[in-house]
């Protein structure tokens, strides 16, 4: 093995150790943040705007519905006089959960951070390539001499993808890693995140 495959193997089990960190970070963080969407949906339906639009849907439906019409304006006033207070509940709710993702996200940025220049120029940021599978398949072949050039160490493990594509268990294990991978980039990309999601160039 020559130095460049040493230093690269050694460059890979930095990255392996520290996935171990982030990795479940990752998914921590995508699942805060899809908490923290739905918690934006529902502030989004209870706007001050959408306020007479409640109150009136409630009014009609104790119209149309007799015996109701007494429930219906009960629950017309109650929205009427407690809308605004819903509307900071809802505000509220969906302010901790965003406070909870930018601190998920801030753990998750120091745990990479170390190795994300050497993530870049190892694995591409290629979704398939950055999953914990990927990385181990990496360090086993060039450890054990069956690739001695990174070109050889790529196209083994492009091979390797293929198979375990037709293999189920470890087809469903690769395509739930790639997946978390997937959503923290969107998450990055989504507007309602605001640029305190910039640094995530990668995730795993």
């Amino acid at each position: 093995m020559n130095q460049m495959m040493k230093d690269n193997l050694i460059d890979l089990m930095d990255i392996r150790k520290c996935m171990k960190e982030y990795y479940p970070i990752g998914q921590e963080l995508v699942r805060q943040f899809e908490y923290y969407q739905n918690y934006q949906k529902a502030a989004e339906r209870w706007k001050p705007e959408n306020k007479m639009k409640y109150v009136i849907g409630s009014a009609v439906v104790g119209v149309v519905i007799t015996p109701l019409i007494l429930i219906g304006g009960l629950v017309a006033a109650g929205l009427y006089f407690g809308f605004d207070k819903i509307v900071e509940n809802k505000q509220h709710q969906c302010d901790l959960q965003m406070k909870k993702v930018e601190e998920l996200i801030n753990k998750f940025e120091k745990s990479y951070e170390p190795v994300q220049e050497k993530c870049q120029r190892l694995l591409f940021s290629r979704e398939d390539y950055e999953t914990p599978m990927a990385v181990d398949y990496l360090i086993e072949i060039i450890e054990s001499g069956r690739a001695e050039t990174m070109k050889e160490a790529y196209n083994m493990l492009d091979e390797q993808l293929h198979r375990w594509k037709m293999e189920e268990i470890q087809n469903k294990q690769l395509e739930m890693q790639k997946n978390q991978i997937r959503q923290l980039k969107n998450i990055e990309a989504d507007s309602a995140a605001s640029a305190s999601f910039s640094f995530i160039n990668m995730a795993k």
